[in-house]
């Protein structure tokens, strides 16, 4: 029963445990102490403008490119990323942002 809220024995593929391991170990680069503004698609590559927040001293912003974007901000941080990013050059269905769930229902 506890599958629902985490599984106690290690039995699961997490993103902690596994996959963010794998992704680093493929080539790619994870950042910490960031935060996502928005996401704009340049050509073949997508520019992400962040915000750096370190534990001491001033926030600042920088910009990188990708060729590839995984978000893993949550459901909802996910969806805010995505719902500011919108753009005439970077469009999403309109169901984006539209009968989000809290996993009650798996409760």
């Amino acid at each position: 029963g506890n599958c629902c809220t985490g599984c106690n024995y290690g039995a699961k593929n997490t993103l902690l445990t596994n996959y963010l391991f794998i992704a680093q170990q493929s080539g790619a680069q994870i950042f910490t102490q960031v935060e996502v503004d928005t996401i704009e698609k340049s050509g073949d590559v997508y520019k992400l403008n962040l915000r750096m927040i370190p534990s001491v001293g001033r926030v600042t912003k920088k910009t990188i490119t990708a060729k590839h974007v995984f978000l893993g901000a949550g459901s909802k941080g996910s969806t805010e990323i995505l719902m500011r990013s919108q753009s005439q050059k970077f469009k999403f269905s309109q169901a984006l942002g539209t009968k989000l769930s809290a996993n009650g229902d798996v409760m």
